[in-house]
């Protein structure tokens, strides 16, 4: 009983690594099915190794088993170091703190020999929680995950702790092995439980960051096509103000002399055929120009003017879904900001590329008592508020600035970018 029992702990124990260093390497060495055998073979020979009884030795071979399970991942050896030493850390804190809240629950005197079995488990799950939370901190997509689930999803644990805890009760209180058998069983149903939940709650997750990434290639390729049907229309203006302009600069030159009021207007009416033609043009970047030209229709609806200066490369390093996420959402918040102004609004654009940095400048009209805030004003806030914490990311990506001015009536952000190349 007592080695079957071991062998539970140890597999799920190893659960929590695989989900610890997964999270921190990433790479594997090996197949997930190769790792989960060699985990498999670990589980067994520490419960192997428990079944002697003598603590320093169970010490030790966690120790040596964490640092070989390390070995399935790429990493450098000073890193598996560490991160093996903040496992160890984790699991000696959680054995004591595991003991405190059971003996703490208890209402009368009993043996340790009758809860050791249910201590454990609760341990177990202290330590899930713990490495969980960690790992949820590292990996920052969760940032996407509805925060009212994500609360939800707490309380499963913490109301698997205090079932384990009463279990324990009933069979300390029971006389029968039977009804601690029982008790022991649903303890483990319990905590096998709880890695389940997370891990419909990690596949979940994922799928809403391929979904979001999903719709980010659809806008980009969105972007793209509305941008080169406006090229070939522009080239078809183009070719058609070409075969104009000849007879209209010679009906030019004959009214020099002879009628100057019609020769202004003929030249004003070239010169107006000339700026429409270029109208939707702002770089030579065709990601950052199409989002431009895109915000800037809408920004006209809206009775909203965007005065640019850009002066950046066509190709650049910087992925072109991240140049639209930035540009795309540093503008949806401007013009939401703008709607709210009575009256036109304005909103100016710099983009200068400068040594290596992409440096952006963009500032807005906006209501006089308003506050700036990272969340969204918008009362869906389940599908909004994203737009400047992904901009912030991007930021962070690029280890750039992120700087916020808010002189009452206008807000300013100004952002750089590092080590952004050009790309040939």
């Amino acid at each position: 009983m007592d080695f079957i029992f071991n062998l539970a702990i140890n597999c799920f124990d190893f659960i929590i690594i695989y989900k610890y260093l997964n999270t921190f390497f990433g790479e594997k060495k090996y197949s997930t099915k190769i790792i989960f055998m060699v985990l498999l073979f670990l589980s067994i020979m520490h419960a192997i190794i428990n079944s002697f009884s003598l603590p320093l030795l169970n010490i030790v071979s966690t120790i040596v088993f964490c640092f070989l399970s390390s070995m399935l991942f790429e990493s450098s050896l000073n890193t598996r170091f560490i991160l093996c030493i903040i496992f160890i850390c984790i699991g000696l804190l959680t054995e004591p703190l595991g003991f405190l809240i059971f003996n703490l629950s208890l209402t009368t005197d009993v043996k340790p020999d009758n809860y050791v079995y249910f201590t454990s488990i609760l341990i177990e799950i202290i330590r899930f929680i713990l490495i969980f939370l960690l790992c949820h901190c590292k990996r920052s997509e969760y940032e996407y995950f509805p925060l009212e689930i994500t609360l939800r999803l707490v309380i499963f644990p913490v109301m698997s702790i205090i079932g384990c805890c009463t279990l324990a009760h009933l069979a300390i209180r029971s006389t029968r092995k039977q009804d601690i058998t029982i008790c022991l069983i649903m303890c483990l149903v319990l905590l096998f439980m709880n890695y389940f939940i997370f891990f419909i709650f990690d596949k979940f997750n994922n799928m809403m960051i391929e979904r979001r990434e999903t719709d980010l290639l659809l806008q980009e390729m969105l972007y793209k096509e509305d941008y080169y049907n406006e090229v070939n229309n522009s080239n078809l203006l183009l070719r058609e103000i070409k075969h104009n302009l000849k007879n209209e600069l010679i009906g030019v030159y004959n009214l020099i002399d002879e009628d100057s009021d019609k020769c202004k207007t003929l030249m004003n009416n070239i010169f107006f055929d000339l700026d429409n033609s270029d109208s939707s043009y702002f770089c030579d970047n065709v990601i950052i120009n199409a989002v431009l030209r895109n915000k800037n229709q809408v920004a006209k609806t809206h009775n909203i003017e965007l005065i640019s200066h850009i002066y950046v490369p066509s190709q650049l390093s910087i992925e072109p879904k991240e140049l639209c996420l930035l540009f795309g959402n540093l503008l949806d918040n401007s013009i939401e900001a703008c709607q709210k102004v009575i009256g036109r609004t304005k909103i100016y654009l710099d983009i200068q590329y400068v040594n290596n940095c992409l440096v952006i400048t963009i500032k807005n009209d906006k209501l006089y008592n308003e506050i700036f805030t990272f969340t969204s004003t918008k009362k869906d806030k389940q599908n909004h508020g994203f737009g400047l914490k992904s901009v912030k990311k991007i930021v962070d990506k690029y280890n750039g600035i992120f700087k916020v001015q808010d002189t009452g009536k206008s807000i300013q952000i100004d952002i750089i970018l590092y080590g952004i190349t050009i790309q040939t």
